[in-house]
């Protein structure tokens, strides 16, 4: 972990200022804390395509991702905008999805190399899912 919050820290001003305090605040790595994604169970993934102008013809996909916290007593919801991308797959090419994600097993943001933010899950189950985005909100909401 040393490393990578290293990694954060020098890459403190490349990206968005709540992308980095989301990233940066060990709870949300923390075994023992409910706002950790660790343990954490996928409640829902929903992803919208948003349009603006006239005929809103100027298109955007945006990524909603809401958890089970691991201690079952809280919400974590993820708002992604400015999605470029996104991949859900299972690590070993089994039909994971089949029986669901399972539990968080741990999560990373990175920089893609287009200097966009990109966030990386993987499941009990294999699956990994990774979103690149401009941004994204996290909240954590008692259940």
């Amino acid at each position: 972990m040393e490393d990578y919050f290293s990694f954060l820290e020098s890459n403190r001003t490349k990206f968005p200022e709540g992308v980095f305090e989301f990233a940066y605040n060990f709870c949300h790595y923390d075994l023992s804390d409910p706002s950790s994604l660790h343990d954490a169970w996928l409640n829902h993934l929903v992803l919208r395509e948003n349009g603006t102008g006239d005929r809103k013809q100027f298109r955007s996909l945006a990524l909603e991702l809401e958890f089970l916290g691991p201690f079952h007593d809280k919400l974590l919801q993820f708002d992604y905008s400015g999605v470029t991308g996104f991949s859900m797959q299972s690590k070993d090419g089994a039909p994971a999805l089949l029986n669901g994600c399972g539990d968080v097993l741990m999560h990373e943001v990175r920089l893609s190399d287009g200097g966009l933010v990109e966030h990386e899950l993987q499941f009990s189950s294999s699956v990994v899912l990774t979103i690149t985005c401009s941004t994204f909100r996290f909240e954590s909401v008692n259940n």
